[in-house]
Formats: C-alpha cells, structure tokens, sequence
C-alpha cells in the first residue's frame, strides 16, 4: 500500500467550487489571507473533503504574492506572524479568499513560535505555493519548512523585499504591496481571543494607532437557551449561521452596550469620528472601509471595496423593530455607544450604491451589527 504523502494540501469543497468556477468563467478567486493552526495539538494529514483548520490560532494577511523564478506555474504566497503573536505551534495552514472562506488546508512539520516573553524575539514566515497542472485543475503544494527568523534578521529581510519588488514605492517608513496597480499600505493584523467563548478575532491598527476588531463581534452569551443577538434570517426567523463569512450577529443598542468582550468596548460616535478622519473623511471612506468581496452589485458597477487598512467592513444587513430582516449584502450597519434621546442612537453606515461613511442615528430597537475597540 502506498504510503500516504505526510504533509500536504488539499482543496476544500469551496475552494474546489471556486477555483473550477474560476477557471470556467475567466474570473480570478482573490487569495488575501491565511489561517495558522496547532492542528488540536498533533500533526496529521488533511484529507480531501476537509473544510478548514482543525484549531485555528491567528489569521494573518498574505503580504507577498509572486511567481516562482523556476517555474511560471507557481504563484508563491508568504504570510509573517509578527514577533509579538505566538505562543503556539504551527502545525497546519490554511489559504483564505478575500471574504476568508477557506480555500485549502495544508499541514507543516511542527514547529513552536515563540512571543517575546519567553525570550525570543522571532517572526515566522509561512510560505504557500499555488501550482495549476496540465489538466488546468489547481492543486495547493506547501513549503513543509517554517523559516523562524531573529528580529535583525526579519528586518533585514524587509528591507531586502522592499529594495528589490517595490523600489517605486512611497518611502516613508511603511511596508507597501501593490494593489489594483496601486501601491499601497500594507498592515499587518493581529488576533484576539474571546475568553468568553474562544472565537478567534482578527485586529487591525487604524491610521490613528487605535485597534479595532476586524470583524463583526459574534458573541451569543452564556445562555444558549436565551441567546444575545440574532444572526440574519428571512421574514422575521433568525437565521442558524452567519449568513456569509464573518458576518457576526445583529444587536439591539442595549444589547450592543454589553457584549464587548473584556478589555473591549463599543466604540462612541466620537471614536468611530476619529476613524474616519483618519482615513482621509467620509468623502470616500466607505470604498476604504469595504471588504474586496460580498458586496452586492450596484448595476454593472461592483459594491466592494478596496479594504486599504483591512478593517474588512462587511453587509451584514440589520434588523426592523417589527422583526423583519433586509438587505444582507447592499449595507453595513454598525452601532455606536452614543445615544440621542431615550429611543435613538448614533451609528455608521456603509452602502452597495456608495462610497462614503454614513453617520446616522436611529431607534435602538433596531439590531445592527456590532465591532469593539480596544480599552
């Protein structure tokens, strides 16, 4: 009997769909990110059919994609876990769209990455490559190495990146990838970890040095009998799931007032201002805010964004006082702790047919969606 391949990467059914749609259509699936595993604490080989990771600890953004020198069919992909995220291994990988639905799961010989606390100032660099055979059917192979580098070293390798992909670039410090035939910021995200429930969030730091969550929160408290939130549904049933990846729940405002995770809290109408300013205004703001996919269409013309600082805002749709939900893919509704009144609040707004932030108020009755800031 053969002896079945020890680390390896197979597609997941969505990422099979995809990439057959793909190729069918023309279209390109858009590969943004990756999830790091411990794999529940043992190696082991992924097999076909599987959806994600087994026990996923950080998602990163993919900051490097280029063809591979020897080959013209290996589009290569390069994630780095920061120094400063760690404290667990590293053992299966996984490769994310832009709306970070898992496209294939790989596994890598195991390996610790630590923090700074213990000692050792590393990054990881977790490097994929994406092959497409004779019979044009895409198939994931994986570097099995896990190359952890000292921080001098992982700078110096930053440095040499930039001298050599990116020597028109705007020099000011930053890292920059192109995007769209644009150069711009690249931001590297951090994760967080609900104790409450262990959901795994991604963070972002904004222009101002404040951190956000990168996705819409998704707790439904302690009680599974009375659950905080509704996720979307039809008519005035709640729905069983998220209706697409990292939608979260909608919450009433008083609702939204308590679900923050510790050390988290809802961000005010004058935080969720100073955002906005930060990303250059309203004017603009939303296309900036917009994830790069799940965006109704407006027309022919598409409702996503350009995610610049990959606050990855998403149409999670909201919630009527009479119960009743709409339009889960043309808005995004988030609520701010900051009310008007006994029965209105300030929230913000992100459109399908527009390209800038809304600020609005309404009735807390309603159920929008939800993202914490940092204490």
């Amino acid at each position: 009997m053969a002896e079945v391949q020890r680390f390896r990467s197979v597609f997941t059914p969505y990422g099979k769909e995809v990439s057959i749609n793909a190729f069918n259509s023309g279209d390109k699936v858009q590969i943004s990110f990756m999830g790091i595993g411990d794999g529940n604490g043992a190696e082991y080989t992924p097999e076909f059919g599987q959806e994600d990771l087994k026990r996923e600890w950080v998602e990163i953004p993919i900051n490097n994609i280029s063809i591979d020198e020897n080959n013209p069919f290996w589009l290569v992909t390069e994630g780095i876990i920061p120094e400063n995220i760690g404290g667990n291994w590293i053992r299966e990988v996984s490769i994310k769209d832009s709306t970070h639905r898992v496209i294939a799961v790989a596994t890598v010989a195991a390996t610790y990455k630590p923090v700074l606390e213990e000692g050792s100032a590393t990054a990881s660099v977790i490097r994929v490559v994406i092959a497409v055979n004779d019979t044009n059917v895409f198939e994931l192979t994986v570097d099995p190495s896990v190359a952890l580098v000292a921080r001098d070293e992982f700078l110096r390798r930053v440095e040499e990146i930039e001298r050599r992909i990116i020597p028109e670039a705007p020099i000011d410090g930053r890292i920059y990838g192109r995007r769209n035939g644009v150069w711009q910021r690249i931001v590297i995200s951090n994760a967080f970890i609900d104790p409450r429930d262990g959901k795994n969030y991604r963070t972002v730091e904004m222009p101002n040095g404040k951190i956000w969550m990168a996705e819409n929160l998704n707790y439904a408290g302690s009680d599974p009998l009375n659950p905080i939130g509704v996720y979307y549904g039809s008519g005035t049933t709640p729905g069983n799931a998220e209706p697409f990846a990292k939608a979260g729940r909608l919450y009433t405002y008083d609702e939204a007032l308590t679900v923050a995770p510790p050390g988290w809290h809802l961000p005010s109408d004058e935080e969720w201002e100073e955002l906005v300013t930060a990303i250059g205004g309203a004017a603009g703001g939303g296309t900036k805010l917009k994830a790069t996919a799940g965006w109704n269409m407006n027309g022919a013309v598409s409702g996503n964004g350009t995610d610049d600082y990959q606050f990855t805002g998403l149409p999670g749709g909201y919630r009527y006082t009479d119960s009743t939900f709409s339009n889960v893919g043309n808005y995004g509704h988030w609520w701010s702790s900051t009310a008007t009144g006994a029965s209105n609040a300030y929230y913000r707004r992100l459109h399908y047919t527009n390209s800038d932030v809304y600020r609005s108020t309404y009735t807390k009755a309603a159920s929008f969606s939800v993202r914490c800031l940092k204490d």
